[in-house]
């Protein structure tokens, strides 16, 4: 099936701020390349002071400038423009110590919306649940439920539903559009809703034997992710529940973990009723964009160490006010090519305070870049010698998903530039395709569309696999 394109009017405007945005981040790009590996290493007072010295010197010159254009200072005598420019300066210098302060302090000005804040909001019933993984991940499994018990003789059974966000996202990103989000939805359709947390996100960063300032903590792909976390995860849930099986919705990587866990482990298929994937991060296309390579040249050659991965968009959430935050998320989105579809208004602020959250490790974007070298779906690559040792052979072997036997809705956009389209189509065994028409990376859960062609889309499928019916049957 393919979901409608936009409206004539409204893909033309997102075309041009999206050409705008890449227009302007040709110029950019390069400046990233050095700002962000040095960002990496200096202190967090350096990084202040930078902050604080960034916006001292823009605030100096534009009032500096104002005064001229106001004051015809080429008019003036020698004093009167010695007297402007240290207005300014003194005006500069006092902006840049607030924002220091701020800086240092780490005064939010936004604070992240909690879970329970976004289930009440949406008047319904939020669980905390805390799951333990084989590897030693303390990993955060939130619950929501409706205030009522379907009674109807011909509703359906309270099919446990697991959602699994992306990379660098968390659970928050199925609740972010209120009464109309996926997770919402489900739950007042009666089904019990779940949402995983990943290891490294906010919600999940504990780790029985180990620190976060240690490397044992960080080894770790989405690989880890597909054979601890998932199997974790569904074991707990259907334990708790009662339930043989359960629906899996993953996104990206929560796609592409799923893939990995079913393959490796055959045992779990058949705890699994539907999986629903939305652009699932497997086979993935070369970066598109220049900055994309670099994140992957950089990780692949061990310039970022071999720890952690922070994305430093949380520094600008630490003093930027909710409309430029949101101007600047969307421009690095739309810049980098994960969004085409028109983002809700008020969706975009919260979304770029909740999103990034935590970070990840430098072998999970080390793992992603191998994928995007090779085009392939294969284990980590330790290198020849350790594959031989780990593997028994070298290159790592391919991920067996010709031996799913879950049924499977697909879910692909037509220009997602960071998942390959038809090796996706091709080698991902489905019961289902469904094409987004201009849907690029991200537009099946961030998009304002979304609500209105994806989650019926899905809705659909759920309850015809929970009906037995054609093509999801087992």
């Amino acid at each position: 099936t393919r979901l409608a394109p936009l409206t004539h009017a409204t893909a033309d405007a997102a075309q041009n701020t999206m050409s705008l945005v890449q227009g302007s981040g040709r110029f950019l790009w390069p400046l990233l390349l050095v700002v962000v590996p040095a960002w990496q290493v200096i202190p967090a007072y350096a990084r202040g002071l930078a902050v604080a010295l960034l916006f001292a010197l823009l605030v100096g010159v534009v009032l500096f400038a104002w005064q001229v254009r106001r004051r015809a200072l080429s008019a003036h005598t020698p004093t009167d423009r010695i007297r402007s420019l240290f207005s300014s300066l003194s005006v500069a210098i006092l902006v840049g110590a607030v924002v220091f302060a701020l800086y240092d302090l780490e005064v939010n000005f936004e604070e992240r919306v909690d879970f329970e804040q976004f289930v009440h909001a949406a008047g319904l019933v939020p669980e905390r649940h805390f799951v333990e993984t084989e590897d030693g991940f303390v990993l955060a499994l939130h619950r929501v439920l409706a205030h009522f018990n379907r009674t109807d003789p011909g509703a359906l059974p309270r099919v446990p539903v697991l959602l699994q966000h992306g990379l660098m996202e968390d659970s928050s990103i199925w609740m972010m559009f209120g009464n109309r989000s996926l997770a919402f939805t489900l739950a007042m359709e009666g089904f019990d809703v779940w949402m995983g947390n990943s290891r490294g996100t906010v919600e999940s960063q504990t780790h029985v034997r180990y620190g976060r300032d240690q490397t044992e903590y960080w080894r770790f792909s989405f690989e880890e992710m597909g054979k601890y976390d998932l199997s974790a995860n569904l074991e707990y849930i259907l334990a708790t529940t009662g339930a043989r099986r359960l629906v899996y919705i993953g996104q990206s990587q929560g796609g592409g973990q799923a893939l990995v866990g079913l393959s490796l482990q055959p045992a779990l298929q058949d705890r699994v009723q539907l999986l629903v994937l939305l652009a699932p991060g497997a086979f993935i296309s070369p970066p598109s964009h220049p900055f994309i390579e670099f994140i992957y040249e950089w990780c692949a050659h061990g310039s970022f160490g071999d720890m952690e991965f922070v994305p430093y968009f949380y520094e600008f959430r630490t003093w930027l006010p909710r409309s430029v935050l949101s101007y600047f998320g969307e421009a690095i989105m739309r810049w980098m090519g994960f969004v085409q579809q028109p983002i809700d208004g008020e969706l975009l602020s919260t979304l770029y305070i909740q999103t990034p959250s935590g970070s990840t490790s430098i072998r999970n974007l080390k793992h992603w870049a191998q994928l995007s070298q090779t085009g392939e779906y294969r284990q980590y690559d330790n290198g020849p010698e350790e594959n031989l040792r780990q593997y028994g052979e070298h290159p790592p072997p391919r991920y067996p998903l010709d031996t799913i036997q879950t049924p499977i809705s697909l879910f692909l956009g037509e220009v997602d530039n960071v998942i390959h389209f038809d090796r996706s189509r091709e080698q991902i065994p489905h019961r289902v395709l469904t094409i987004g028409t201009n849907f690029s990376h991200a537009d099946f859960v961030w998009s304002s569309v979304a609500p209105t062609l994806v989650h019926p889309t899905i809705l659909d499928h759920i309850v015809a696999s929970c009906l037995g019916k054609e093509p999801f049957n087992w």
